[in-house]
């Protein structure tokens, strides 16, 4: 199973530097700079790139399983929101998931304070014992 997500990557990775050659620029730098001023595209590079270097990592004797498992895992949290781009160009899923994602930029803040005080908490806490 793991050699056909292998394969499938690999291919998924083969098309998307295929998109960045055909774009229409002059030199590889402007294609460069256009095909990454896109948000997905920048997210693809980095979820192929992540993927093959956890993959490496899981045939490396000298480095431990934890470290490829580690990057396998933010590699899933990558692919699925690549899903969510495929997603949202459904009709009845695609409004969900758009709502979604300005409920979670809006929410940002918040998060921040509370990630303050959680932290500001923790100190204070590890301090005392």
């Amino acid at each position: 199973m793991e050699w056909l997500i292998f394969a499938y990557v690999l291919a998924l990775g083969m098309e998307h530097f295929r998109k960045l050659l055909i774009l229409e620029a002059s030199s590889i730098l402007e294609k460069i700079k256009i095909f990454y001023s896109k948000y997905w595209n920048m997210l693809t590079t980095v979820a192929i790139l992540s993927y093959f270097v956890g993959f490496a990592f899981r045939f490396d004797p000298v480095r431990v399983h934890s470290h490829s498992r580690v990057i396998l895992a933010v590699n899933s949290v990558l692919w699925h929101m690549k899903t969510f781009d495929y997603m949202s160009v459904h009709p009845r899923i695609g409004p969900y998931i758009t709502m979604a994602g300005k409920m979670v930029l809006a929410m940002s803040y918040i998060i921040a304070l509370l990630m303050v005080t959680l932290m500001a908490f923790g100190v204070a806490r590890q301090s005392i014992t």
